[in-house]
């Protein structure tokens, strides 16, 4: 497979700004939305197998989910996965990401997916080296 195959497809205005929109809150922890949830108890945390595994429900909109995978030694994210919905909860959205080291230590996004079952959309990112 050439690793500059693309998919043409076309997204409306208003479906780019719904899945910016979904993922925003998900982009960076905010202090005051993990303390609520903490409040309501809707965090969760497991350590298994050198991993911690975070689990947060209701974390942006009533009925979310997100999920965090922390290697334990290293302090360093695993995977991420969040389930949302852009404006109702039956238009689902699942954002995941999978992070890798670098040579030199640095911590990335390796693979990204994106997948709107109702908008028959799915968009797959890999990184496929930094030079």
């Amino acid at each position: 497979m050439n690793r500059r195959q693309r998919s043409s497809f076309h997204l409306t205005a208003h479906t780019r700004q719904q899945l910016c929109e979904t993922g925003q809150p998900i982009h960076s922890l905010k202090a005051d939305r993990l303390t609520r949830a903490n409040s309501r108890g809707e965090i969760v945390l497991l350590r298994e197998d050198g991993l911690i595994k975070s689990s947060i429900k209701n974390y942006a909109k009533p009925g979310d989910s997100l999920a965090m995978t922390i290697n334990q030694s290293t302090n360093r994210l695993v995977k991420v996965l969040a389930r949302s919905y852009l404006t109702d909860p039956q238009d689902a959205v699942t954002i995941q990401a999978e992070f890798a080291e670098l040579p030199d230590g640095t911590n990335h996004v390796a693979t990204a997916e994106i997948d709107s079952v109702n908008r028959h959309l799915t968009v797959k990112l890999t990184n496929w080296s930094y030079q």
